[in-house]
């Protein structure tokens, strides 16, 4: 059992020698640790190891890290530590501008190993807060649009030009023409320059690429 002399209690985080990531200390005995790793949810002691404690040190929660914790319902609930520690963490839930104050021992952190069943994980809704999801998404729709406007064409998007779909039929036919050999004829303004800018473009691009795969 441990006692107050002890430098370590069940419930401290630590880090051992052999760094797995942060553990919690399951129980101390004979000047040894009982260190349990946290994978998941679904998995929330991966691994348990006996550990000298010469060879482990007490671990504070910096801010910004991910825990995990169970609420009064046994629910297991995900946020970020704003402050505190060792004994008790500020952690603020996704999406919510308030802190809940949370005793160090209920605090679990990811070691560093990979999930082992990432699909069960989100089966059971652990899966992180949607709002990184709600950010990006504006960027995806945005960029989704311009490529099916330039028809996939990188040369299109890396290209600082107002394109126009005719230039854009234009350069996709004479692309897809597996012989290349055509005389571009459109009336004055219509943008003859574009389009043959495009094609050299899009054909120093495919010959990098084909380059580099061999």
């Amino acid at each position: 059992m441990s006692t107050r002399a002890d430098p370590f209690t069940p419930g401290d985080h630590v880090v051992a020698d052999r760094s797995l990531g942060v553990a919690l200390v399951a129980a101390f005995d004979a000047g040894r640790l009982r260190l349990q790793y946290f994978e998941s949810v679904v998995q929330p002691v991966a691994h348990e190891e006996w550990v000298p404690v010469a060879h482990c040190r007490r671990e504070i929660l910096a801010r910004e890290t991910r825990v995990y914790f169970t609420d009064r319902t046994g629910r297991w609930r995900v946020g970020r530590v704003t402050g505190g520690g060792p004994r008790r963490y500020a952690v603020r839930l996704p999406n919510t501008n308030s802190d809940l104050p949370i005793d160090g021992h209920r605090l679990h952190v990811r070691w560093y190993r990979p999930v082992t069943d990432p699909m069960a994980v989100l089966i059971a809704g652990a899966g992180e807060s949607p709002y990184y999801r709600e950010a990006r998404a504006p960027f995806v729709s945005s960029t989704l649009r311009q490529r099916a406007a330039c028809a996939g064409m990188d040369a299109l998007l890396s290209s600082a030009i107002e394109h126009y779909p005719h230039q854009v039929r234009a350069a996709t036919s004479i692309l897809e023409d597996p012989v290349q050999r055509y005389l571009l004829a459109d009336e004055v303004g219509l943008g003859k320059t574009i389009e043959a800018g495009v094609l050299v473009r899009a054909l120093h691009v495919n010959a990098a690429c084909a380059s580099a795969c061999l």
